[in-house]
């Protein structure tokens, strides 16, 4: 769907058999095969067209990098939800509001075989406040979650609450949430004038805070300058002591107290003490 032309050259045939011409096995294949082939782009082609009524959105929908029937849905749930969505300020709010259509669509095996599947909205949340994965696990354990294991139940691991927070949350979860943000910027480009880039921006920290399992914009902004651990990221928050959204800012605080900024990565692999070192040294 990304190679997806922006005009109505996508309804007749000489995008896809231009697509088909383009690839290495048409060009591998003799007569029979390459004619073959040539049907099938055809045969794909009319099933998207046929698929998605509006053709401006086909160039969005593979950018989601979900197929057909997954951009159709949250499409679909977007239409129906973008109202609710515009009132919501709260971060906490947006995952429970949302949370019907990520539940819907992550594929992650752990998420899915949980018992209590009413219970992944919270642990998602204590993912995005920064929890470690210990304290979700216990707040797992507590609240009587297994997985289902065939006819048996398995009791969960830490490596369960590891695959499920990296997998469920920090990849699924992202990409359907980029996925929503794209079908938005799509509705602005089209001329919807909802005033959705406060709403954009509230969903890309709810993104990212999901992605990094980071509480807040300066946890954020630290893992992106380079200390791409969510404890490091975390202890160098705390230690920081205020909040700081800005990634020069913080490279400014920390160039500013250079030998304390040392002392805050010495418990930790040589790694971060030498990206605090190259920030300390770099200006500008």
């Amino acid at each position: 769907m990304s190679n997806w032309p922006d005009t109505d050259e996508a309804i007749g045939q000489s995008f896809a058999v231009e697509l088909a011409k383009g690839t290495l096995a048409f060009h591998l294949a003799d007569e029979a095969m390459r004619a073959t082939i040539l049907s099938l782009f055809q045969l794909l082609s009319d099933n998207v067209a046929d698929a998605i009524r509006q053709l401006p959105k086909v160039k969005h929908f593979g950018r989601t990098l979900f197929g057909l029937h997954d951009a159709r849905a949250i499409s679909g749930w977007l239409d129906s939800n973008i109202e609710g969505l515009r009132h919501i300020q709260d971060r906490d709010e947006l995952v429970d509001y949302i949370w019907p259509l990520l539940g819907e669509i992550i594929t992650n095996k752990t998420a899915q075989k949980l018992t209590n599947p009413e219970l992944l909205p919270e642990t998602a949340k204590m993912w995005a406040q920064g929890r470690s994965y210990n304290a979700i696990w216990n707040f797992l354990k507590s609240s009587g979650a297994k997985l289902t294991w065939g006819s048996k139940f398995r009791s969960l691991t830490i490596q369960h609450i590891v695959n499920l927070c990296d997998g469920a949350f920090s990849f699924d979860g992202t990409l359907i949430i980029g996925a929503i943000i794209e079908l938005i910027d799509q509705h602005q480009t089209d001329g919807d004038q909802g005033g959705d880039g406060e709403l954009i921006e509230r969903l890309q920290l709810l993104l990212k805070a999901l992605k990094y399992g980071l509480p807040n914009e300066t946890a954020i902004a630290i893992h992106e300058i380079g200390f791409s651990d969510r404890v490091v990221a975390l202890q160098l928050y705390e230690a920081l002591g205020q909040e700081i959204g800005d990634k020069d800012s913080i490279k400014l605080l920390l160039r500013a107290n250079p030998d304390i900024s040392r002392i805050w990565m010495s418990e930790f692999p040589s790694f971060y003490a030498d990206k605090m070192d190259e920030i300390i040294r770099t200006q500008g």
